[in-house]
């Protein structure tokens, strides 16, 4: 019996010995395939592994996969990318010329690496022009606490998936260092940054993702001091600061006239129940535009 399995590609950051002139996506549009096996809890074997012109989203070309397996969920593919690739990359020039061009950068971060992030975030408000940066930090669930001031300054906005939080869960049970500051939700809204919450998960990786699951993982799930996120607040990142993170605030996000009837009606008030109740709610209708799609 063949399964289709789950692919995940990992760019992991590697201290690989690299020429300043180096560009990142060179690793990725070369000759060859650079994509490496990286593990898996299925049989499988690769059938078909090449680079090719057509399909490619951004770039020259893109590389294909065709994976057969069984009795598994995931296989793994890795690529390391030199800290100093990653660090060339992002020069404030990337700011300048996406915000000519109407487009915005987000960076996908850890604890680790967001530190440098926000350097570079300081340093593109210090040298460009830009109307609205609105700098979106992915992921960094663990957030260092001299981070949040910086977080502040630069204006930037906090793009959590509390699904992935399980991620978290399992490194520290497997033995790795535990996160130091994880999810602290009330520290970051009462400095003033802005949350937008999202689902960002897959079944395979968490099995959450309808967003009234994520609410209760995000409501159930206490920071380091002991302090949670409270319901209005969640709702709030997963609606209009959410729409904010996407400069779509005067489109949606909120029930105000002008902006886009998007809403969904459920069975119950949500404030009137425990919070462990939230991803029992059923859906009695939707609406999109203005108009009934689903009851």
């Amino acid at each position: 019996m063949t399964a289709r399995l789950g692919i995940i590609l990992i760019c992991a950051l590697a201290a690989l010995p690299v020429h300043a002139e180096s560009v990142l996506r060179d690793d990725f549009e070369g000759p060859e395939p650079c994509l490496r096996e990286a593990g898996s809890d299925a049989k499988y074997k690769v059938d078909m592994h090449r680079r090719v012109a057509q399909g490619a989203r951004a770039g020259r070309v893109c590389e294909h996969l065709r994976i057969t397996g069984n009795n598994g969920t995931y296989v793994y593919f890795s690529r390391p990318i030199t800290s100093a690739r990653i660090i060339n990359e992002l020069s404030p020039a990337v700011w300048l010329k996406s915000d000519r061009a109407g487009l915005q950068v987000m960076v996908h971060t850890g604890a680790n690496e967001l530190r440098t992030l926000l350097g570079v975030f300081e340093r593109v408000r210090r040298e460009q022009n830009l109307r609205d940066a609105r700098f979106r930090v992915e992921h960094a669930h663990d957030m260092p606490a001299d981070a949040i001031p910086r977080m502040v300054q630069v204006g930037a906005v906090a793009s959590w998936q509390p699904p992935l939080l399980s991620h978290e869960d399992r490194r520290t049970a497997a033995g790795q260092p535990a996160p130091t500051n994880l999810f602290p939700c009330r520290a970051l809204l009462g400095a003033g940054v802005k949350i937008a919450f999202g689902t960002d998960s897959s079944p395979w990786i968490s099995g959450v993702i309808a967003p009234v699951e994520v609410i209760e993982m995000a409501l159930g799930r206490a920071a380091p001091d002991d302090t949670r996120i409270t319901l209005d607040e969640a709702l709030r990142a997963f609606t209009l600061d959410a729409a904010y993170a996407e400069f779509a605030e005067r489109e949606k996000g909120s029930l105000e006239v002008g902006k886009l009837a998007d809403f969904v009606l459920f069975d119950r008030d949500f404030s009137r129940g425990p919070a462990h109740g939230i991803s029992a709610a059923k859906v009695r209708m939707t609406v999109i535009g203005g108009r009934v799609a689903y009851e």
